[in-house]
């Protein structure tokens, strides 16, 4: 149990969810509670095991704990080893508003693309790539403008692309058609991609990419029979 704020006052109604702790992208909820008027939350009947205890609120993060309990900028979570019959109070976590991405994605003739996925790989300070848990539950993407904006990021160096590999099929455009996956500033080669640089309560903004011409797609048809 614990406390959730927001920028020091109580955060009523924020989603409060148990994971199981590893090292997998999907991570699974075991329980999920939401703070009362004073910020209060409970998660009760918890088998005894390893969780990252994690608020939910849009926009918002809470600082990401390592090693034995020390806080620092990232995803928002924090480990507890939970033990037979044992009782863990005040996990708290304080909340503030975190960082947006924002821009625009054109196609080759200079129209915008609209309903398009983004994608965003965090970098970690060695230039490693880190998983995004957080942002799993949304699905940030173009409007008819062919504008996008990612927030509630949490501080730190960005990726960012649209489309996908040719190799995995490509972002469908019309379902006859799709666009190669490109990075920002407009370069489908990852290696010569450019960080965007993210802090907490600021826009990182004109973050826009021109995409090359659509490529044609193609069909593949079969039929799978067993030994006899």
């Amino acid at each position: 149990s614990g406390r959730v704020t927001l920028d020091g006052k109580a955060a009523a109604g924020v989603k409060v969810i148990a994971f199981k702790r590893d090292r997998s992208y999907q991570r699974e909820p075991i329980a999920t509670a939401r703070t009362d008027e004073s910020g209060h939350y409970q998660l009760i009947k918890l088998p005894s095991d390893r969780y990252d205890i994690t608020p939910i609120a849009p926009a918002y993060i809470a600082p990401a704990y390592v090693g034995s309990g020390q806080a620092e900028e990232g995803v928002s979570g924090r480990p507890v080893a939970l033990a037979e019959g044992e009782t863990i109070d005040s996990v708290d976590f304080s909340l503030t508003r975190g960082g947006v991405i924002t821009g625009r994605i054109t196609a080759a003739d200079g129209q915008p693309v609209t309903y398009e996925r983004i994608t965003l790989i965090q970098l970690g300070p060695k230039g490693e790539k880190r998983p995004l848990f957080d942002l799993l539950a949304n699905d940030f993407g173009t409007d008819d403008r062919g504008i996008y904006r990612i927030f509630g990021l949490p501080p730190g160096r960005y990726l960012v692309s649209v489309g996908r590999e040719t190799e995995k099929g490509g972002s469908n455009v019309g379902g006859a058609h799709y666009f190669s996956r490109t990075f920002y500033p407009g370069v489908t080669d990852e290696s010569k991609a450019g960080p965007v640089e993210v802090k907490a309560r600021a826009e990182a903004t004109g973050i826009d990419i021109a995409l090359g011409p659509t490529k044609k797609t193609y069909s593949a048809s079969g039929r799978v029979v067993d030994a006899k």
